[in-house]
């Protein structure tokens, strides 16, 4: 862009920009910064930088070198995004394309401060099952909520066989302070969480969030699994969601990472199954535990619309039928009596129409759609969100 004033003054400019929604977008309102992407890889979008900001306290520079959603079923079913393998890596999550549009967009506060949405699939795979995995991203203004970012992950199954079992979890490889083989780690089961730190440096965890049950935390050896081929094999990657290969303690100073598993059960044709995790930042175990409690604490795929404190659903079912004309159902369950707000979304996070607000009874419930707007139009053909 050029600018003249006057006679004698003249200054070109280079403006640059993005057509549409970006493929990662940075949390940072808190008092650290997370980087999350639309290709289910955490941080940047390849690894150790470029595209993305990593994970840090604000101001510092990163301590995360790469991260990834992994998911699988067997050695030969692994789906993740992470390190590249000089190039022998292949990246088993792309961005859904072209419908629904799964670049990251922002949500407003949805149950927090500031809210990401995006959508991956597992095309890149060689045989796809096919998942399509809806991430949703949760950050906090305040302490001690400004510490860390939950993760949230709604998988579902677009295949015609059921999957019992899929193995699913969040992996990250920090190289924390200057000198990441002086890195040490562990986990702690009463929290359902792994974590890294430096000794007098930063601690960074994983923490599972909800009434799941881990498959697997440990810690990784990054010379034993990582550095021969510059990458995870799948076989050692299916080992470690499974909890075959186990390190719950990384007791020596070296180059590690962690994961934190579970196990997900998804019925075919639009079965789904939620998982979520909080990654969480201190500078000392006892403030990390702390943290960590006010992330499990304050999970809530509700977003409140009131003061009241929302109830936790413990599951908000696919909509049937899907595709709809004119009408769909929308089942969910709830643990307890309390409010509950059920609202519909556009793929730009506009609030398309509130479908429910206020107290409801513990147990099922089921609300059917007819389509319209919260002026009583009816919506165009298009993908939704709720």
């Amino acid at each position: 862009m050029t600018v003249v004033a006057g006679l004698h003054f003249q200054r070109t400019f280079d403006i640059f920009g993005s057509v549409g929604l970006p493929d990662y977008r940075t949390h940072e309102i808190g008092d650290i910064f997370l980087t999350v992407t639309d290709q289910g890889i955490i941080g940047y979008m390849a690894q150790g930088g470029g595209g993305g900001q990593g994970m840090g306290v604000k101001g510092e520079l990163s301590d995360l070198f790469v991260g990834s959603f992994w998911a699988g079923t067997s050695p030969s079913y692994i789906c993740n995004r992470d390190y590249n393998g000089l190039g022998a890596e292949t990246y088993e999550w792309v961005v859904s394309d072209p419908e629904p549009n799964g670049r990251v967009r922002e949500i407003g506060p949805a149950g927090s401060d500031e809210s990401f949405q995006a959508i991956f699939t597992d095309e890149g795979h060689a045989t796809p099952t096919p998942l399509m995995v809806e991430q949703t991203t949760l950050a906090f203004t305040d302490a001690p909520h400004s510490n860390y970012v939950i993760v949230e992950y709604r998988v579902t199954n677009q295949g015609p066989v059921a999957i019992p079992a899929l193995y699913a979890g969040v992996y990250c490889d920090f190289d924390i302070g200057e000198d990441s083989t002086q890195n040490m780690g562990g986990t702690d089961p009463g929290r359902n969480m792994t974590y890294l730190y430096a000794p007098l440096g930063n601690y960074y965890g994983i923490v599972l969030l909800g009434n799941r049950t881990p498959q697997n935390l440990t810690v990784v050896n990054n010379p034993l699994y990582v550095y021969a081929e510059f990458m995870v094999s799948d076989q050692n990657k299916f080992d470690l969601l499974t909890g075959t290969l186990n390190h719950p303690i990384g007791k020596f100073n070296d180059d590690w990472s962690m994961l934190n598993s579970v196990v997900l059960d998804l019925e075919a044709d639009g079965g789904q199954d939620v998982v979520a995790y909080a990654l969480v930042y201190s500078s000392s175990l006892a403030e990390l535990q702390t943290n960590a409690d006010a992330a499990i604490a304050s999970y809530n795929p509700v977003s409140p619309i009131t003061g009241d404190t929302p109830v936790k659903v413990f599951s908000l079912g696919q909509n049937h039928p899907t595709p709809f004309n004119p009408s769909t159902n929308i089942r969910f369950t709830v643990d307890k009596t309390g409010p509950i707000d059920l609202s519909v979304y556009d793929v730009g996070g506009r609030k398309i129409r509130s479908l429910l607000q206020g107290s409801r009874e513990a147990g099922d419930h089921l609300f059917t759609w007819d389509g319209k707007d919260q002026s009583g139009s009816r919506v165009p053909s298009g993908m939704y969100f709720y």
